[in-house]
């Protein structure tokens, strides 16, 4: 069989607590990557982070290095799994998909989480009539119909998705293609669930209700969340913080990690 073409592997045992980890010493800073990935994504920010929070990194249940979820996915689940292996009160910041489930933690428990950062995510993925800046529910049922036959193939789309307008986008895709698997395969659960939260979840009325600061960050290039989204995050709460990253797509971070550390420790530090 071609190894492009194999079946995903069986999933580890589920229910455990969400493998974390913990460097640095200062704030609490809370670290949730995206859909496919796993917390090794941040690994080129850590040293920089480390030296001003304590910086905890955690797989999403059924990837990287957690087990899956016992029950189904939807956000509530994943945000109440993470919440277990998240410390007391900490800022939490949130990448794609992590940042849906950042912000459902921060709806969940608010005296939890001080001070939320999301990164090129939105509290809702797809279109509808009165959210335009998205991607089309087509597009994310066709990813879902394509995850079975070849999973291989439809991670490899969606790392490609993240980087396409990218001004670095050559190097941002070579990073996300050695990241991918250097903790295991993500489950298929995981890997279901996960773009069902994505084509389903509107998390809109608890981002209209969110009592702590709000910072929302995302490259002008990204096809996934399209920057003009914060015009919808400004009606639905007049005090977050929007800052577009200039020939960045979906993965700042990775192409532009230094203006975007400098963000991140202003907002942390308050």
């Amino acid at each position: 069989m071609n190894d492009a073409a194999r079946p995903i592997p069986a999933p580890a045992a589920a229910g455990s607590a969400p493998w974390s980890q913990t460097i640095g010493a200062g704030p609490d800073l809370v670290l949730l990557h995206g859909w496919g990935l796993h917390s090794g994504i941040w690994a080129p920010l850590l040293p920089a982070l480390a030296r001003r929070f304590r910086v905890t990194c955690i797989d999403l249940p059924g990837f990287g290095a957690s087990a899956p979820l016992a029950g189904g996915y939807d956000a509530r689940a994943l945000a109440g799994a993470v919440l277990t292996a998240a410390p007391p009160r900490a800022a939490w910041l949130g990448w794609s998909l992590g940042g849906m489930v950042a912000l459902q933690a921060a709806a969940l428990a608010p005296e939890r989480v001080t001070r939320l950062l999301l990164v090129a995510a939105s509290p809702r993925f797809v279109q509808g009539g009165d959210w335009p800046h998205a991607v089309s529910a087509e597009l994310l049922e066709r990813f879902c119909g394509d995850l079975a036959r070849d999973y291989r193939a439809t991670l490899g789309r969606f790392l490609a998705l993240q980087a396409q307008g990218s001004e670095r986008a050559r190097e941002e895709l070579r990073g996300l293609r050695e990241i991918l698997f250097a903790r295991g395969e993500p489950t298929l659960a995981a890997l279901q669930g996960g773009l069902e939260i994505l084509r389903t979840a509107d998390l809109r009325p608890e981002l209209a209700a969110l009592r702590q600061p709000l910072l929302w960050m995302g490259g002008r290039r990204d096809t996934l969340v399209p920057w003009r989204v914060t015009e919808g995050l400004l009606e639905l709460h007049e005090g977050v913080e929007t800052w577009v990253v200039p020939g960045a797509a979906h993965a700042p971070f990775l192409s532009h990690p230094e203006p975007l550390l400098d963000r991140v420790r202003a907002f942390v530090n308050g």
